[in-house]
């Protein structure tokens, strides 16, 4: 059926930890892969697939709203999240896979492919799961700048929303020039900063220095997005605690 799926139980097959519980052995959901397909290509799928037709037919692929825009008005796009880069909300919008979970796949489309004008996410191979949602050798091409990008990463000790906000006002994208942000904590997400329970006082703890905020790197990205005379098109997705 569209839209949700039997999830097989096997040693090679481990459910995600944010399914909803099953109903009758189903889940009672999409997830967020063919939910994500549903907003950027206006089409439902089946569960688990990114921007691909139902039944994963060999030519599947869907056109993303972020592509239509590009290619129709001249826009130019870009991802901001706070989860690897490669994980389904924010790929569904730049790529096209019958999986999810073939991040290397992902990414490398992202990368080498799509090719958005700013990509800043999660997954860094140093902070979580080493080389788990992007390849060696599509890190070395981002980090000698063979992929086309001015790259700025997860460092420890530097403060990366500084790091990445410099680096966007280096960026022409009238001339191609492109921006892309790896960071990553726990999970490959960036970390969650901590609120106060404090009324009248509010204050906020960052989860860690070497990752930007959300705020900073969504300025960053419209900072260069915004150079286009044609318009810009952004997915923007924040990570929630459960």
């Amino acid at each position: 059926m569209v839209g949700y799926f039997t999830l097989p139980m096997s040693e090679t097959l481990i459910r995600d930890a944010y399914f909803l519980k099953q109903i009758d052995e189903e889940e009672p959901a999409t997830d967020s892969a063919s939910a994500a397909t549903a907003i950027a290509t206006g089409q439902k799928t089946d569960a688990g697939n990114i921007a691909w037709l139902t039944g994963d037919p060999a030519d599947g692929a869907l056109t993303t709203i972020a592509e239509t825009l590009r290619s129709d008005q001249g826009f130019s796009i870009g991802v901001v999240s706070t989860v690897p880069f490669s994980h389904a909300t924010p790929a569904a919008f730049v790529s096209h896979n019958v999986n999810r979970n073939n991040y290397f796949e992902i990414a490398n489309e992202i990368i080498n492919t799509t090719q958005p004008d700013v990509v800043i996410g999660g997954g860094h191979p140093d902070t979580y799961g080493r080389f788990r949602y992007l390849s060696e050798s599509d890190y070395n091409a981002l980090n000698s700048g063979d992929a086309g990008y001015t790259f700025v990463e997860w460092t420890a000790g530097v403060d990366g929303g500084d790091a990445l906000l410099t680096a966007a006002e280096t960026i022409d994208v009238t001339a191609g020039e492109k921006l892309f942000g790896l960071f990553g904590g726990e999970g490959g997400n960036f970390d969650f900063h901590q609120a106060s329970d404090t009324p009248g006082n509010p204050s906020v703890t960052p989860g860690s220095v070497e990752n930007p905020t959300l705020t900073e790197a969504t300025n960053a990205t419209l900072s260069v997005l915004n150079q286009d005379p044609d318009g810009f098109f952004l997915s923007r997705r924040l990570t929630w605690m459960t």
